[in-house]
């Protein structure tokens, strides 16, 4: 596996400086590189809340990343409670990367069901996006527990899982 290279080094260490300018033009040069790598200490500046065009800056520079490898960044970054407050961003960087998340299907079905509608939504548009081949078993036990869920759902909610199952039932299937 690749290294980061001495410079992103050197680039990182200045995202914790107090200077907004400074931390503001490295999130910049960073972006340039597209490294995955990064894409974990973005999501650490992002979460730290430190102001809000550094927010800004970190959040567009996460819907950037085209590098497949982050991947699971994102996903173990949603999985974590630490990351709850940006929870929204993380999710609809997901679907901003234009990066498949077919193998995490479950992981989205969860979010829908689990969350407040914004990020439900967000959450929706990732399996809307979703290419991958998917079994019929696995499309089924995600269909189940959106049906089990749409009963306790609130009206908006229900609207929006009832149209997830629709869209799962179009998912390519292998």
């Amino acid at each position: 596996m690749k290294k980061i290279s001495e410079r992103n080094k050197k680039l990182l260490q200045c995202l914790d400086s107090e200077d907004t300018t400074e931390v503001i033009n490295v999130i910049k040069e960073l972006k340039v590189e597209g490294d995955y790598r990064i894409s974990q200490k973005m999501i650490d500046v992002l979460n730290e809340n430190r102001n809000d065009e550094i927010n800004k800056e970190a959040v567009l520079f996460l819907y950037d990343i085209k590098d497949p490898g982050s991947r699971f960044v994102f996903i173990n970054a949603i999985k974590d409670q630490n990351y709850s407050g940006i929870l929204y961003y993380l999710v609809s960087a997901c679907w901003q990367t234009g990066l498949d998340f077919s193998e995490y299907l479950p992981v989205f079905v969860n979010l829908v069901i689990n969350n407040d509608y914004l990020i439900a939504f967000e959450s929706f548009t990732v399996i809307e996006n979703m290419k991958g081949d998917f079994s019929r078993i696995q499309l089924d036990n995600e269909t189940k527990k959106l049906k089990t869920a749409v009963l306790c759902a609130n009206k908006d909610k229900q609207t929006l899982i009832v149209e997830l199952i629709k869209v799962i039932q179009t998912l390519g299937i292998n």
